[in-house]
């Protein structure tokens, strides 16, 4: 079965580890259909007072695309021992609309090494659980242990066995 994943960069930089991760991810399980969002940077700034006046057609594709997808994939660094701002007001714009109601969701934090990262899916988790997804596992995740080949192949046997056994997780 082929499952539809959306897969969210919570990076504000487009083109770093994590959104390469999450790319090396969906040519891996290329069996399944991927929603990348990679550039979270044309989102509004929620406001929740003024949701309905500053939602555009970014937020309106994320939603919907988040609506019809069968599971959630989620991977940040970690800035000053959080999640970056960029990932959480798009988590902001999920909250009334109900979208990630449900939804099978795998949190990944990629970061340079231990202990970084902890603090960062910590928080991610809570905000998931706020949103009331299911979150069906999580990922600690260091880029000096998988390592991102320049043909998105991953290298690193330990840490590709773990993100193989989450994914199985997310898409059974």
């Amino acid at each position: 079965m082929s499952y539809h994943i959306v897969a969210i960069n919570g990076s504000s930089r487009p083109d770093a580890h994590n959104a390469r991760l999450l790319q090396a991810i969906a040519r891996r399980y290329d069996s399944h259909t991927f929603d990348l969002y990679l550039d979270l940077s044309d989102l509004p700034l929620y406001l929740a007072d003024q949701e309905s006046v500053l939602i555009n057609d970014r937020v309106i594709q994320l939603r919907d695309s988040i609506h019809k997808a069968d599971a959630i994939l989620i991977s940040t660094p970690e800035y000053i021992h959080n999640i970056p701002a960029i990932l959480k007001n798009a988590l902001e714009w999920l909250t009334q609309s109900g979208e990630m109601n449900n939804k099978r969701t795998l949190p990944i934090t990629y970061t340079p090494h231990e202990p970084r990262g902890k603090r960062a899916l910590t928080s991610m988790e809570q905000s998931l659980i706020a949103l009331n997804t299911q979150i069906i596992s999580s990922l600690q995740l260091y880029q000096n242990e998988l390592i991102i080949e320049e043909d998105l192949e991953m290298s690193g046997s330990f840490s590709v066995e773990l993100l193989d056994a989450a994914m199985t997780t997310l898409i059974s």
